[in-house]
C-alpha cells in the first residue's frame, strides 16, 4: 500500500527585524511593518491562501522574550 504524501507546509513567522515587523517563511523576509499588528494581518492572509491551495500553514509570532509562540488566525 502507498501513502498520501502529506501536504506541503508553510510556517509564516512574525518577527522583529531593528526597528520594523517582518513576516519570514523558509528562510525569506517579507513586507515591511510598522505594527506587529499589520504583519500579523499580512501572515494571517499568507496563511489562508496556503491553506485554500490544500496546504497546511501555521503563523508564529515573535514574543516579547524573542521565541516564537503559535497565533491562531482565521481561515476566511
Amino acid at each position: 500500500m502507498s501513502q498520501t504524501p502529506a501536504p506541503p507546509r508553510f510556517r509564516y513567522a512574525v518577527v522583529r527585524i531593528g526597528p520594523e515587523w517582518r513576516v519570514v517563511c523558509a528562510r525569506r523576509a517579507m513586507g515591511h511593518f510598522t505594527t506587529r499588528d499589520a504583519a500579523l494581518n499580512a501572515a494571517g492572509g499568507l496563511a489562508r491562501e496556503a491553506l485554500l491551495a490544500g496546504h497546511v500553514a501555521e503563523v508564529l509570532v515573535q514574543s516579547e522574550s524573542g521565541e516564537l509562540q503559535a497565533t491562531s488566525f482565521s481561515p476566511r
